[in-house]
Order: structure tokens, then sequence, then C-alpha cells
């Protein structure tokens, strides 16, 4: 992605997808992102964040998406890369 897209235009996507997320399920998407992610890509969104909520969100975000990753797979540990549904 990085040789075809342009910073802005992922600024706008990651915008319009945290916008159009339900606040109910952020923490949830970040934790999908942390856990799906690579890890290199998200300690430098991670370091986007202010300091205070960089060393509280992530553990937030990890412990939602376990949660729902056992209501949905029966494992908070799901092999990676399984297509989840929304609204669990």
């Amino acid at each position: 992605m990085a040789r075809h897209i342009q910073p802005q235009e992922w600024a706008d996507f990651a915008h319009a997808g945290e916008s159009s997320t339900p606040k109910n399920l952020r923490m949830v998407f970040l934790g999908m992102m942390l856990y799906e992610g690579d890890p290199a890509t998200m300690a430098t969104e991670l370091a986007k964040m202010p300091a205070p909520v960089r060393a509280v969100v992530p553990r937030l975000a990890r412990r939602a998406y376990r949660k729902y990753a056992t209501q949905v797979h029966g494992t908070p540990q799901p092999a990676r890369g399984v297509t989840v549904r929304a609204g669990v």
C-alpha cells in the first residue's frame, strides 16, 4: 500500500474509518488491529498518541478484543486473518 497510497489518502481513509466506527466498537477494532497488524506499523501509529493515552489505550483495546474474540470464536486468541463479524 505504501507504494500506491499517498500519506494524505491514508490519513483520510483512517479518519473515515474511525468516524464511521460505532463508539462502543472502537476499542475492539483497535485491539483487532493490534492483534492482526504489523507490529512496526502499529508502533508507528501508537507513537502518534499522547503519552498518557499511549500508556493505557493499547491495554484496554487488547482486553476489549480478547473479550470480543472469545464471544465470536470461543477463544481470546483466534487464528490470525479470521473474518469476524461486527456488532457482537
